[in-house]
């Protein structure tokens, strides 16, 4: 069997979590980014994983039009799909259905999130701003 993980990352996370998956993995798997997939690969492969970091409560708009164009040749396939959230693992289910179709979602065998990290260095100016006023509003007394 051949599983192919496809991920978008923008600080390298995603990135990170799929190399840990792949070595997890029991069989011969391919890790490639959603900008650098050549959809004519999809016939390699007997399995699909998609994993995306969360960025304002959906996954990255390169991961989301990566399924919504690929949607059928993805249906044709074993799938499962990955969020990196630095967040309660109780808003999964949220985050997945605001970000990918509902029939995408019913065909996933494995819906899973593998937390997140919160890197400042490698965050653009806006970014990293919004990320420290969010974690200082969550400190702040109610």
């Amino acid at each position: 069997m051949k599983t192919l993980i496809i991920y978008s990352s923008k600080t390298g996370t995603t990135e990170k979590a799929a190399k840990k998956l792949a070595g997890l993995l029991e069989h011969e798997t391919s890790i490639v980014r959603v900008k650098d997939f050549d959809t004519e690969g999809f016939s390699r492969y007997d399995s699909i994983i998609i994993g995306s970091a969360v960025r304002v409560g959906t996954a990255l708009k390169e991961s989301r039009n990566f399924v919504s164009r690929n949607l059928i040749q993805l249906l044709e396939k074993k799938l499962a799909v990955f969020l990196c959230m630095a967040d309660e693992e109780g808003r999964l289910g949220d985050y997945l259905s605001r970000s990918y179709p509902r029939e995408f979602l019913d065909a996933c065998l494995v819906k899973s999130s593998f937390g997140g990290e919160i890197n400042f260095e490698k965050m653009g100016f806006f970014l990293r701003g919004f990320m420290k006023k969010m974690m200082k509003d969550k400190e702040a007394p109610a």
